[in-house]
């Protein structure tokens, strides 16, 4: 509560915008602490195998790598073993093949 008490504070002396990007990235630190302290850990998923307990899907990339994640686009969180908040998540397809026939000339001809 200090550092937020703190932060509104230099805000209203008009401070530059990094003093006050300082002050939140203290909280952000302060709370980190506490929640690493109550057993609350961030979910460690960029590059990871997809994992529908602890990940939901957002998006589909095509790729050579199927089933990878590639991007996480909100932090999940476990706490004591259990997923208390999952990831969201980019993750990598492969393109679907592509089916290419041949049109012989005297196909085209019938075509037409």
């Amino acid at each position: 509560m200090d550092e937020l008490e703190g932060a509104v504070q230099e805000d209203k002396k008009t401070a530059p915008i990094a003093v006050f990007l300082q002050g939140v990235v203290m909280i952000m630190k302060k709370l980190g602490k506490i929640l690493e302290k109550e057993g609350v850990s961030p979910i460690e998923c960029i590059g990871q195998a997809f994992d529908p307990l602890k990940h939901e899907i957002i998006a589909k990339v095509e790729n050579d790598e199927e089933g990878k994640i590639i991007e996480e686009v909100r932090k999940g969180y476990i706490m004591k073993g259990k997923v208390i908040r999952p990831s969201i998540v980019k993750i990598s397809v492969k393109p679907p093949l592509k089916i290419t026939k041949e049109v012989k000339s005297s196909e085209q001809k019938e075509i037409k």
